[in-house]
């Protein structure tokens, strides 16, 4: 599951991803190829389990290595996937796997000593590698600007949006208060008469 999982987002494969992951927002062709631009391959791929809250699901801590395109030393990485079962026995991603018993048993299972030196064993394994190669070091600080100004432009959008429903809002608001108002105006005119 995880290989194919890993292999379907490399080829930014929509049809392969709808049907092994499981989450509220659609899969962008166009956002997958974005975020594997800078990548040859995954590998190394290795899945650290423990039972999920649920029988039949699993907690995946997956240790994995990019090798980036022109890059000789490979980035140690980890991600963090809630796998479940179907019915016919098939497995599956679970990405909505974020609220309330489920999200409270995550943090739990995160918090454990061993999965604690499993992570920091990775983030030490990554920072020595951008330390061995210069080349590495450069394209993760160039992704991490990327990331930031990306998430600077979301939080711009976010603002400018919230501010366009609240101006509308009040446009909407005065324009009854107005109406209400020469309502009010006519029927006390119309009283006085």
């Amino acid at each position: 599951l995880v290989q194919k999982y890993f292999d379907a987002v490399k080829k930014a494969d929509v049809k392969d991803l709808k049907q092994i992951v499981v989450q509220d927002t659609e899969f962008s062709e166009e956002a997958l190829k974005k975020q594997c631009e800078y990548v040859e391959s995954y590998e190394n791929i290795i899945c650290y389990t423990v039972p999920g809250i649920a029988d039949n699901t699993y907690i995946a801590y997956v240790y994995y290595e990019i090798k980036f395109i022109g890059i000789d030393t490979k980035a140690p990485s980890m991600i963090r996937l809630y796998i479940c079962q179907n019915k016919d026995g098939s497995l599956y991603i679970d990405k909505n796997a974020k609220d309330g018993e489920i999200a409270a048993y995550l943090q739990e299972v995160a918090g454990w000593e061993s999965v604690r030196e499993l992570v920091a064993n990775v983030n030490t394994r990554y920072q020595e590698a951008c330390v061995k190669d210069e080349a590495l070091k450069n394209l993760k600080d160039m992704l991490q600007r990327q990331k930031s100004h990306l998430k600077k432009i979301r939080q711009n959008l976010s603002v400018r949006l919230f501010m366009m429903q609240n101006h509308r809002q009040m446009r909407h608001k005065t324009r009854n208060e107005r109406k209400h108002g020469e309502y009010t105006k006519r029927k006390e005119s119309l009283a006085g008469n």
